[in-house]
């Protein structure tokens, strides 16, 4: 949560109000992260959570994920949709961890002999890309409205990744990129943050086709 509020506090100033959480064994919460089965329940527990006072106050609900959050928002959202939601947005995402696990292999020269592993000893349990594509999850995204977020220039989740977890979703979706080199840093460029909150505030107008 210390690290990504600075992503997040614009949004303060725009009117919004903002629930963040860490998985466990991150910050101050317990547990292990090991188990990717209860990183997504914690997913899930804080949908649920936004959902109730949502509803309780008439608002509706924009769930974000940044980077690693983007597959654990698609993975709790597989299996959870709040009525409130109107809008999912993933910034810097990245298509599945053995993907992103085999380029990182692949990226340096004497790590090529070992890109197998990454597909042989990474887990794709909570993957973004295999769970739109999946004919039992696929649906839960037919009519979720989705923004996308990237950095054409990203070091850590190139551009590809991106590309392709965009290609992969299967509902209504648009796409804002930058080449300011950094990851996570789209909300830096001062028009795709206005344009950004325009979404977020009448998405049912950037996306005409929604029915």
């Amino acid at each position: 949560m210390t690290s990504h509020y600075r992503f997040m506090i614009w949004l303060l100033f725009e009117g919004w109000d903002v629930i963040t959480f860490d998985y466990r064994g991150y910050g101050d919460s317990e547990g292990s992260p090991s188990k990717l089965s209860g990183v997504k329940e914690d997913g899930i527990a804080a949908l649920q959570f936004a959902e109730a006072l949502a509803s309780e106050i008439g608002k509706p609900l924009v769930v974000f994920g940044q980077s690693l959050g983007g597959n654990i928002a698609i993975a709790a959202l597989s299996e959870y949709q709040p009525p409130s939601l109107s809008l999912l947005i993933l910034d810097s995402s990245f298509y599945s961890f053995r993907s992103i696990a085999k380029e990182k292999l692949g990226s340096v020269w004497f790590l090529w002999p070992l890109q197998p592993l990454g597909y042989a000893l990474v887990s794709n349990a909570l993957g973004a890309g295999p769970i739109l594509e999946s004919d039992k999850t696929r649906a839960a995204f037919k009519n979720m409205r989705a923004l996308f977020l990237h950095s054409t220039n990203d070091p850590v989740v190139s551009y590809r990744q991106g590309d392709l977890l965009y290609e992969a979703y299967p509902g209504p979706k648009l796409r804002m990129t930058t080449d300011a080199l950094g990851h996570v840093n789209a909300l830096a460029d001062d028009q795709i943050r206005r344009r950004t909150a325009q979404v977020m505030e009448s998405p049912a107008k950037e996306f005409p086709s929604n029915p």
